[in-house]
């Protein structure tokens, strides 16, 4: 984190909600995913071989292309 010669501290907070099926998602977020992220209206196949990115991995990434 760019703030002079002090330490900085990132935080990440989420909040998640058990649904029974996607279909309980309120329209707004539906909307929203068909809209916009249509890559998401379908889980990929089971037998996906793409590498796993999380929002740790990304930010991880994002520090250390920082430092570079």
């Amino acid at each position: 984190m760019k703030i002079g010669d002090r330490d900085g501290v990132a935080v990440f907070h989420t909040a998640v909600m058990r649904l029974d099926s996607r279909d309980d998602l309120p329209d707004f977020v539906k909307n929203e995913i068909r809209e916009n992220y249509p890559t998401y209206v379908t889980a990929p196949a089971m037998d996906d071989d793409r590498p796993n990115e999380t929002s740790w991995s990304v930010t991880q990434k994002a520090i250390d292309a920082w430092r570079m």
